[in-house]
């Protein structure tokens, strides 16, 4: 009465693999631990004091392979869009790339749009399509060559010429 089941560990690992047990007042020599769920009894690199590795084997016994946080694992961000650029504000370390977690880079200012992404180039279109804070810059694809006008009669001086996505300030 009183007693506590006990299992045995052939790898020494401190968890038993929940087969071979006793329910016994303390350890013995054949049945030394009080602590089961060992799911490779066998190997002492594998137990549930063990940390996850990315090596394709349940290290820890939680019933899953390479599991988020194992050791060494990629940050993935996650890529709704598809573009190759990842929300840095959303990601994970895996093992291997899982949906949404595909992008190994990350700075995408719309993941929802595959066509604003760091690098891209900026159109006139009223979206910030590479990612630097800015909307329709000067030299935008697509921008028209506005003058300055300082007399306002309606012409500006050709040197002053700049390609605009639209007419602003002293350019009309």
């Amino acid at each position: 009465q009183g007693c506590v089941p006990h299992y045995s560990d052939p790898d020494g690992d401190g968890f038993g693999g929940g087969q071979e047990s006793a329910c016994l007042c303390g350890p013995n020599q054949f049945f030394p631990v009080d602590k089961s769920g060992d799911c490779q009894p066998k190997n002492p690199e594998i137990g549930p004091g063990a940390r996850e590795v990315c090596n394709g084997i349940d290290d820890n016994c939680k019933n899953g392979i390479d599991e988020s946080g194992a050791k060494g694992c990629t940050v993935y961000y996650a890529d709704k869009d598809g573009d190759g650029i990842g929300d840095s504000t959303l990601n994970k370390c895996l093992c291997k790339a899982e949906a949404p977690y595909t992008a190994t880079s990350s700075g995408d200012c719309d993941d929802t749009k595959a066509e604003s992404k760091p690098g891209a180039i900026e159109t006139c279109d009223g979206v910030d399509n590479n990612c630097n804070g800015k909307t329709d810059e000067v030299g935008a694809d697509g921008c028209k060559v506005f003058y300055i006008d300082k007399d306002g009669d309606k012409y500006g001086a050709s040197a002053s010429g700049a390609c605009l996505c639209a007419l602003g300030g002293e350019y009309n």
